[in-house]
């Protein structure tokens, strides 16, 4: 029995040791979490503009095809056509990279935050400080901006997963 309560004892410690290094770094992981999401927007615009050089190549075939004078210009056409959609599909993939680095940053900002909270609500309870009151309401509404939501990566389906036909949009 004392070796269980020593493990406990040790992971319990392990656990509050990771929270208090991530409260140690809270501005650090706020300026990840702020330059992940401008890398994302980054990312959004490549891909919107990639996005719009693929219709309007597509729109070029698309006439190339009526006529069968251009057949080297429509080859070469759909080969550029296929380097786009390689390269939207690398975009695509570090949009997926850093969504996921996104929501695990997210997650640690939410225990830090909480963490926080909590302690500064045990030392309110024990004297009235304005100081720490606002760095209280400080950190709420933080943890506030950040909700509750649930993390996209959670959400992917598996790739062994199977629609049948019965399979509606419900």
């Amino acid at each position: 029995m004392p070796v269980t309560i020593t493990v406990l004892l040790l992971i319990s410690l392990a656990v509050a040791a990771r929270v208090f290094a991530d409260v140690a770094d809270l501005g650090d992981l706020k300026e990840q979490y702020q330059t992940l999401g401008s890398q994302r927007d980054s990312l959004k615009i490549q891909r919107q503009l990639v996005a719009t050089e693929v219709e309007t190549l597509s729109t070029r075939v698309d006439s190339l095809k009526l006529n069968e004078e251009n057949a080297e210009e429509l080859q070469e056409s759909l080969r550029s056509s296929l380097g786009l959609i390689r390269r939207m599909a690398e975009i695509d993939r570090w949009l997926v990279v850093l969504d996921v680095r996104q929501d695990s940053i997210e997650q640690r900002l939410r225990l830090v935050y909480d963490w926080e909270i909590g302690v500064l609500i045990q030392k309110l309870s024990t004297k009235t400080d304005r100081g720490l009151l606002t760095q209280l309401m400080v950190y709420q509404d933080a943890r506030e901006q950040l909700g509750a939501k649930i993390n996209s990566s959670a959400l992917s389906y598996g790739e062994q997963m199977l629609i049948g036909v019965d399979d509606g949009p419900d």
